[in-house]
Protein backbone atom coordinates (compact mmCIF):
# COMPACT_ATOMS: atom_id res chain seq x y z
CA UNK A 1 0.00 0.00 0.00
CA UNK A 2 1.55 3.31 -1.08
CA UNK A 3 1.74 6.42 1.11
CA UNK A 4 -1.11 8.23 -0.66
CA UNK A 5 -3.47 5.32 -0.12
CA UNK A 6 -2.46 4.99 3.54
CA UNK A 7 -3.25 8.66 4.10
CA UNK A 8 -6.60 8.25 2.32
CA UNK A 9 -7.56 5.32 4.54
CA UNK A 10 -6.48 7.20 7.67
CA UNK A 11 -8.54 10.27 6.73
CA UNK A 12 -11.65 8.26 5.87
CA UNK A 13 -11.50 6.09 8.98
CA UNK A 14 -10.90 9.11 11.22
CA UNK A 15 -13.69 11.25 9.74
CA UNK A 16 -16.29 8.47 9.72
CA UNK A 17 -15.31 7.40 13.24
CA UNK A 18 -15.55 10.92 14.63
CA UNK A 19 -18.92 11.42 12.95
CA UNK A 20 -20.28 8.12 14.22
CA UNK A 21 -19.20 8.74 17.82
CA UNK A 22 -20.59 12.29 17.73
CA UNK A 23 -24.05 10.95 16.86
CA UNK A 24 -24.31 9.57 20.38
CA UNK A 25 -23.21 12.78 22.10
CA UNK A 26 -24.32 16.41 22.47
CA UNK A 27 -21.53 17.28 20.02
CA UNK A 28 -23.76 16.00 17.22
CA UNK A 29 -24.98 19.53 16.54
CA UNK A 30 -21.38 20.67 16.05
CA UNK A 31 -20.26 17.82 13.80
CA UNK A 32 -23.25 17.41 11.47
CA UNK A 33 -22.76 20.83 9.80
CA UNK A 34 -19.37 19.52 8.64
CA UNK A 35 -21.13 16.98 6.38
CA UNK A 36 -20.43 18.97 3.16
CA UNK A 37 -16.72 19.10 4.00
CA UNK A 38 -16.70 15.36 4.60
CA UNK A 39 -18.44 14.70 1.27
CA UNK A 40 -15.91 16.81 -0.62
CA UNK A 41 -13.00 15.03 1.07
CA UNK A 42 -14.49 11.60 0.35
CA UNK A 43 -15.11 12.49 -3.29
CA UNK A 44 -11.61 13.91 -3.72
CA UNK A 45 -10.01 10.77 -2.30
CA UNK A 46 -12.21 8.51 -4.42
CA UNK A 47 -11.38 10.43 -7.60
CA UNK A 48 -7.68 10.50 -6.72
CA UNK A 49 -7.48 6.70 -6.45
CA UNK A 50 -9.93 5.87 -9.21
CA UNK A 51 -8.78 4.23 -12.42
CA UNK A 52 -10.40 6.08 -15.33
CA UNK A 53 -10.91 4.99 -18.93
CA UNK A 54 -10.69 8.45 -20.48
CA UNK A 55 -8.65 11.61 -20.15
CA UNK A 56 -8.95 13.85 -17.11
CA UNK A 57 -10.80 16.56 -19.03
CA UNK A 58 -13.59 14.19 -20.06
CA UNK A 59 -13.79 12.69 -16.57
CA UNK A 60 -14.11 16.17 -15.05
CA UNK A 61 -16.75 17.15 -17.60
CA UNK A 62 -18.84 14.05 -16.93
CA UNK A 63 -18.58 14.45 -13.16
CA UNK A 64 -19.66 18.08 -13.52
CA UNK A 65 -22.56 17.04 -15.74
CA UNK A 66 -23.68 14.49 -13.17
CA UNK A 67 -23.56 17.15 -10.47
CA UNK A 68 -25.62 19.52 -12.59
CA UNK A 69 -28.20 16.90 -13.56
CA UNK A 70 -28.60 15.74 -9.97
CA UNK A 71 -28.91 19.30 -8.66
CA UNK A 72 -31.58 20.26 -11.21
CA UNK A 73 -33.53 17.05 -10.57
CA UNK A 74 -33.44 17.81 -6.84
CA UNK A 75 -34.63 21.38 -7.48
CA UNK A 76 -37.53 20.02 -9.49
CA UNK A 77 -38.19 17.44 -6.81
CA UNK A 78 -38.25 19.92 -3.94
CA UNK A 79 -40.47 22.42 -5.73
CA UNK A 80 -42.96 20.02 -7.31
CA UNK A 81 -43.08 17.02 -4.96
CA UNK A 82 -43.48 14.88 -8.09
CA UNK A 83 -40.11 13.08 -8.27
CA UNK A 84 -39.06 11.97 -4.78
CA UNK A 85 -42.20 12.88 -2.86
CA UNK A 86 -42.87 16.02 -0.83
CA UNK A 87 -39.70 16.79 1.10
CA UNK A 88 -37.44 19.63 2.22
CA UNK A 89 -33.75 19.91 2.99
CA UNK A 90 -32.44 20.69 6.47
CA UNK A 91 -29.30 22.66 7.52
CA UNK A 92 -26.58 20.03 7.88
CA UNK A 93 -25.94 19.72 4.13
CA UNK A 94 -24.77 23.30 3.96
CA UNK A 95 -25.54 26.33 1.77
CA UNK A 96 -28.54 26.04 -0.52
CA UNK A 97 -29.63 27.43 -3.86
CA UNK A 98 -33.33 27.22 -4.74
CA UNK A 99 -33.86 25.24 -1.51
CA UNK A 100 -31.38 22.52 -2.52
CA UNK A 101 -27.90 22.09 -0.96
CA UNK A 102 -25.11 22.94 -3.38
CA UNK A 103 -23.26 19.82 -2.21
CA UNK A 104 -26.00 17.43 -3.33
CA UNK A 105 -24.46 16.86 -6.75
CA UNK A 106 -21.25 15.65 -5.10
CA UNK A 107 -23.22 13.10 -3.12
CA UNK A 108 -24.88 11.74 -6.27
CA UNK A 109 -21.54 11.56 -8.11
CA UNK A 110 -19.87 9.81 -5.17
CA UNK A 111 -22.57 7.16 -4.97
CA UNK A 112 -22.60 6.70 -8.75
CA UNK A 113 -18.84 6.04 -8.93
CA UNK A 114 -18.99 3.66 -5.97
CA UNK A 115 -21.95 1.82 -7.48
CA UNK A 116 -20.34 1.49 -10.92
CA UNK A 117 -17.15 0.19 -9.29
CA UNK A 118 -19.26 -2.49 -7.62
CA UNK A 119 -21.09 -3.85 -10.67
CA UNK A 120 -20.33 -7.61 -10.93
CA UNK A 121 -17.93 -8.92 -13.52
CA UNK A 122 -19.55 -9.89 -16.81
CA UNK A 123 -21.98 -6.97 -16.88
CA UNK A 124 -20.11 -4.78 -19.32
CA UNK A 125 -22.64 -2.90 -21.46
CA UNK A 126 -23.00 0.68 -20.16
CA UNK A 127 -26.79 0.52 -20.05
CA UNK A 128 -26.72 -2.69 -18.01
CA UNK A 129 -24.03 -1.38 -15.68
CA UNK A 130 -26.02 1.81 -15.15
CA UNK A 131 -29.14 -0.20 -14.29
CA UNK A 132 -27.31 -2.30 -11.69
CA UNK A 133 -25.63 0.78 -10.27
CA UNK A 134 -28.99 2.55 -9.97
CA UNK A 135 -30.35 -0.34 -7.90
CA UNK A 136 -27.31 -0.22 -5.60
CA UNK A 137 -27.68 3.55 -5.14
CA UNK A 138 -31.40 3.22 -4.39
CA UNK A 139 -30.78 0.53 -1.77
CA UNK A 140 -28.18 2.73 -0.12
CA UNK A 141 -30.61 5.63 -0.09
CA UNK A 142 -33.25 3.44 1.55
CA UNK A 143 -30.90 3.09 4.54
CA UNK A 144 -30.00 6.78 4.59
CA UNK A 145 -33.64 7.88 4.48
CA UNK A 146 -34.37 6.27 7.85
CA UNK A 147 -31.97 8.55 9.73
CA UNK A 148 -31.85 11.63 7.47
CA UNK A 149 -34.18 13.77 9.66
CA UNK A 150 -32.23 12.82 12.79
CA UNK A 151 -29.05 14.07 11.11
CA UNK A 152 -30.71 17.29 9.90
CA UNK A 153 -30.28 16.31 6.26
CA UNK A 154 -33.85 16.27 4.93
CA UNK A 155 -37.38 15.23 5.92
CA UNK A 156 -40.65 14.23 4.28
CA UNK A 157 -43.73 16.20 5.23
CA UNK A 158 -45.70 13.27 6.62
CA UNK A 159 -42.67 11.58 8.14
CA UNK A 160 -42.92 8.65 5.73
CA UNK A 161 -40.76 7.96 2.66
CA UNK A 162 -43.11 7.45 -0.31
CA UNK A 163 -42.62 4.89 -3.08
CA UNK A 164 -42.05 7.87 -5.39
CA UNK A 165 -38.69 8.31 -3.71
CA UNK A 166 -37.44 4.87 -4.71
CA UNK A 167 -38.70 5.34 -8.28
CA UNK A 168 -37.07 8.77 -8.46
CA UNK A 169 -33.79 7.36 -7.18
CA UNK A 170 -33.85 4.47 -9.65
CA UNK A 171 -34.46 6.76 -12.63
CA UNK A 172 -32.06 9.50 -11.58
CA UNK A 173 -29.45 6.97 -10.51
CA UNK A 174 -29.70 5.27 -13.89
CA UNK A 175 -29.18 8.55 -15.76
CA UNK A 176 -26.17 9.70 -13.74
CA UNK A 177 -24.60 6.24 -13.81
CA UNK A 178 -25.09 6.10 -17.58
CA UNK A 179 -23.28 9.42 -17.91
CA UNK A 180 -20.32 8.10 -15.89
CA UNK A 181 -20.22 4.52 -17.22
CA UNK A 182 -17.97 5.34 -20.21
CA UNK A 183 -15.21 6.66 -17.93
CA UNK A 184 -15.42 4.10 -15.11
CA UNK A 185 -13.76 0.76 -15.99
CA UNK A 186 -15.96 -2.31 -15.71
CA UNK A 187 -14.75 -5.21 -13.62
CA UNK A 188 -14.55 -7.51 -16.63
CA UNK A 189 -11.89 -5.36 -18.30
CA UNK A 190 -10.02 -3.93 -15.32
CA UNK A 191 -7.94 -5.86 -12.84
CA UNK A 192 -7.23 -2.72 -10.82
CA UNK A 193 -10.35 -1.37 -9.18
CA UNK A 194 -10.48 1.58 -6.83
CA UNK A 195 -9.05 0.26 -3.54
CA UNK A 196 -11.32 2.61 -1.57
CA UNK A 197 -14.59 1.26 -2.96
CA UNK A 198 -15.28 -1.56 -0.52
CA UNK A 199 -14.05 0.49 2.42
CA UNK A 200 -16.27 3.45 1.55
CA UNK A 201 -19.32 1.22 1.15
CA UNK A 202 -18.58 -0.42 4.49
CA UNK A 203 -17.98 2.94 6.18
CA UNK A 204 -21.25 4.38 4.88
CA UNK A 205 -23.28 1.29 5.77
CA UNK A 206 -21.79 1.22 9.27
CA UNK A 207 -22.23 4.95 9.79
CA UNK A 208 -25.90 5.02 8.81
CA UNK A 209 -26.62 1.84 10.76
CA UNK A 210 -25.12 3.53 13.83
CA UNK A 211 -27.15 6.65 13.03
CA UNK A 212 -30.30 4.53 13.25
CA UNK A 213 -29.15 3.16 16.59
CA UNK A 214 -28.33 6.63 17.89
CA UNK A 215 -31.69 7.91 16.68
CA UNK A 216 -33.51 5.20 18.66
CA UNK A 217 -31.43 5.80 21.78
CA UNK A 218 -31.65 9.59 21.71
CA UNK A 219 -35.33 9.71 20.84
Amino acid sequence: MNRSLKIAWLVLIATYAVGAVALFTPFRSWVLPLTPVHLVISMALLVRHQQWKRRSAEVAARLALVGLIAFLVEVAGVHTGKIFGVYAYLPSLGPQLWDVPLIIGVNWALLAVLALNSVPEGIDRPIHRAAVAAVAMTLMDALIEKSAPFMDMWWFVDGKVPIDNAIGWLLTGFVVALVLAPVVPDRGKSTERNPLTIGLWAAQLTFFALALLAQNLVN
